[in-house]
């Protein structure tokens, strides 16, 4: 009857601790696929800042600078949501890519783009997401 006791505590407390990685499981790949959708969204707005406003649209020389500096911008995003789109995460990559990005970003004037505060408040929450991510399921 003893060991019968001392069983069933253990498996009371395997099942305990395996419901507990699956909620974590579970919370970190809800986590993951949200930030892999704020990188996306961080990815579609920098796809059209590239994009003059019309004022500035027939100054070919304006209109270059703002396409090469958010082509990076872009191309780090994507790098970014790839990296958190499959269970797969590539952590490396993604850590490399979004030290480029912010570089990158913070290289741009303000008062080249009036779609700067609206860029950087995005890309706060996802810089902050990934640093919660990286905490919690890492």
């Amino acid at each position: 009857m003893m060991r019968f006791d001392c069983v069933s505590r253990f498996a009371i407390l395997v099942v305990g601790v395996l419901s507990i990685g699956c909620d974590n499981a579970d919370n970190c790949t809800r986590s993951r696929t949200d930030l892999a959708k704020t990188w996306e969204s961080v990815k579609n707005l920098a796809i059209k800042r590239k994009f003059p406003p019309v004022d500035e649209a027939d100054n070919p020389v304006l209109k270059q600078q703002r396409l090469e500096r958010w082509q990076v911008v872009e191309e780090k995003a994507v790098l970014l949501e790839s990296s958190f789109v499959t269970p797969q995460v590539t952590w490396n990559s993604a850590a490399k890519a979004r030290t480029d990005l912010n570089q990158q970003f913070s290289k741009i004037p303000e008062s080249d783009d009036r779609g700067i505060p609206r860029f950087a408040a995005l890309l706060d929450t996802a810089n902050q997401r990934q640093a919660e991510f990286e905490r919690t399921c890492r």
